[in-house]
C-alpha cells in the first residue's frame, strides 16, 4: 500500500465468451473494488492487433488507488482468473484482458510490469476509450492522446451502443 491515492486507467478486453457481458461485469467489480468514484468509457469493438480470434470488446475505466503498481496488477490477475483467462501462449484470444495502462504520470520497467503500457499509443482501442474518460490526457513520453489517436485512423474501432 502507498500513503496517497493515485488515478490509474485501467484497459480491459474480451473476445472469447458473451465479451459485452463480460467487460460489463468486470466494470462492476472493479467499481465495487476501487471505489464507485471510478469512471468508465463507452464500449468498442476492435479488430485483434498481432492476435487471434474475433473482434474484440474494449473499454477503459479510470480507478483511484492506494495500492503499489505490482499489489494492482495482482488484484487485476485475480480478476482476470475469475472469468476464466488462461494464457495459452501470448496474443492467444482471451475471456478477459486487464491492463494498468498508466499509473499517475509514473514511468515503470521491470520484468513483471512496464507503465505506460507498451503500444498504448498505436492502440485506437485504448486511445478512444482513454478520451473519453479525458479528452486532454497526456500519455508520458508519447504527448497528448488526441494527437496519438489521428495517426492510427486507419484502425477498426466501433462505438458500441449499450
Amino acid at each position: 500500500m502507498i500513503d496517497k491515492t493515485v488515478e490509474s486507467y485501467i484497459g480491459l478486453g474480451s473476445n472469447q465468451g458473451d465479451s459485452i457481458s463480460i467487460i460489463n461485469n468486470a466494470i462492476s467489480d472493479l467499481f465495487c473494488i476501487f471505489g464507485s468514484h471510478s469512471i468508465k468509457s463507452k464500449m468498442y469493438i476492435s479488430s485483434p492487433i498481432k492476435a487471434e480470434g474475433p473482434d474484440f470488446i474494449n473499454a477503459v475505466v479510470k480507478i483511484f488507488t492506494n495500492k503499489v503498481p505490482l499489489d494492482l496488477l495482482e488484484t487485476l490477475q485475480i480478476l482476470e482468473k475469475k472469468y476464466g483467462r488462461q494464457r495459452m501462449y501470448k496474443n492467444s484470444p482471451r475471456t478477459l484482458d486487464l491492463d494498468i495502462l498508466l499509473y499517475s504520470q509514473k514511468s515503470i520497467r521491470s520484468k513483471e510490469l512496464t507503465i505506460p503500457h507498451p503500444r498504448m499509443q498505436e492502440r485506437a482501442f485504448v486511445l478512444k476509450p482513454i478520451i473519453d474518460i479525458d479528452p486532454y490526457i497526456e500519455i508520458p513520453y508519447y504527448g497528448k492522446a488526441q494527437n496519438l489517436l489521428s495517426n492510427i485512423k486507419d484502425q477498426y474501432i466501433k462505438e458500441i451502443d449499450e
